[in-house]
């Protein structure tokens, strides 16, 4: 039965799309670009929408194909075909298939109240899995999704990322950044990297990291503010060697609050900020623009179709900017009537 279920899934979707998909082409428009995406009004649902014709196709997916539905939805990772939906404010991470959103798993965390912050993946078979109010870093065996050993940190992590055979964590509570050997499973060094580090990224050529902080004082009003910057360090020894404040115009690095850090190709790395989307030279940093202006709060890469996907506020609508990271131009721009918390590619 579950087979019949799941050809009878993949026959309807395969109708609905492939003839959208002819009447597009007969009319000369477009061809469709689908997203799933997460509302303010729905936080707990993930919907099919498609950008051109702004219009929503399916209301809530997953719940459509498993008869489950999720809780609030704080963020989602896809890898190797597999989606990692986070539920952090109850504890979980929800494993399902990326195209079709058939349900496979449930991390649940509730007993130990630790909250999921990040996952990073050192190869086909291990994942890590770091907790925003837990000095733990959980090691996921994803041939079972079984939790098969944890490491413990120093502080908190809030952000994974992995660079060859390490596993970068960043603490924004502490500023450390902790490096992980993936092959050991051991700590190798944890250092002060800056105030309120949000993300990491590296160049193409994997010999600099990149890393966003935000500065003390943008999201807790009782700190004083400390500048934006961001901060490169050599790879593979960790070594801090250049440190950039993002002043932007007439808004100062104290002031400016980032969101999300995207680097891809060998010549730009993009910031999102409540101050505009900014620009940067992976070869020299301090070569540094606001690229476009609006109140960014989100950045998507679709590494598939080399595409990025920028979000932006504008009075309870959603600025949606298609952009090209290699060189990048701007694909397209959408005001979407709705508050789009998280968008990922389909």
């Amino acid at each position: 039965m579950k087979l019949l279920s799941s050809v009878f899934w993949v026959f309807i979707i395969f109708l609905v799309f492939g003839c959208k998909k002819e009447e597009s082409l007969i009319e000369g428009e477009s061809p469709p670009q689908y997203f799933y995406i997460v509302t303010s009004d729905q936080p707990n649902t993930i919907k099919l929408f498609e950008l051109n014709s702004k219009k929503v196709e399916v209301e809530d997916v997953f719940y459509l194909k498993n008869k489950i539905k999720l809780d609030q939805i704080s963020q989602i990772v896809e890898y190797r075909g597999i989606l990692y939906i986070f539920q952090k404010e109850t504890f979980k991470i929800t494993i399902a298939y990326a195209d079709s959103l058939i349900f496979i798993k449930n991390l649940d965390w509730s007993n130990e109240k630790r909250k999921p912050s990040s996952i990073a993946f050192a190869n086909a078979t291990t994942g890590f899995i770091s907790f925003e109010n837990d000095s733990i870093v959980s090691v996921l065996d994803l041939t079972n999704f079984q939790v098969a050993r944890e490491i413990s940190t120093k502080s908190p992590i809030s952000y994974l990322e992995n660079v060859e055979q390490y596993i970068i964590g960043l603490s924004i509570s502490t500023g450390l950044a902790t490096i992980i050997d993936s092959r050991t499973f051991s700590v190798e060094k944890a250092f002060w990297v800056g105030d309120s580090p949000l993300s990491c990224a590296y160049s193409s050529d994997k010999n600099t990291l990149f890393i966003l902080c935000a500065g003390k004082g943008k999201y807790d009003s009782s700190q004083v503010k400390t500048k934006a910057k961001i901060i490169t360090l050599s790879f593979p020894d960790f070594n801090k060697a250049l440190e950039v404040d993002l002043n932007i115009g007439s808004t100062s690095a104290n002031d400016l609050v980032p969101t999300g850090l995207t680097v891809y190709g060998k010549y730009f790395g993009f910031i999102s900020t409540f101050s505009g989307l900014l620009r940067f030279s992976l070869s020299n940093p301090l070569q540094i623009q606001r690229y476009v202006a609006g109140e960014f709060y989100n950045l998507v890469l679709d590494s598939k179709k080399e595409t990025l996907i920028a979000l932006a506020r504008s009075d309870g609508q959603t600025n949606f900017f298609l952009i090209n990271p290699v060189n990048s131009a701007i694909i397209s721009k959408h005001l979407i009537n709705s508050n789009i918390l998280l968008v990922f590619p389909f």
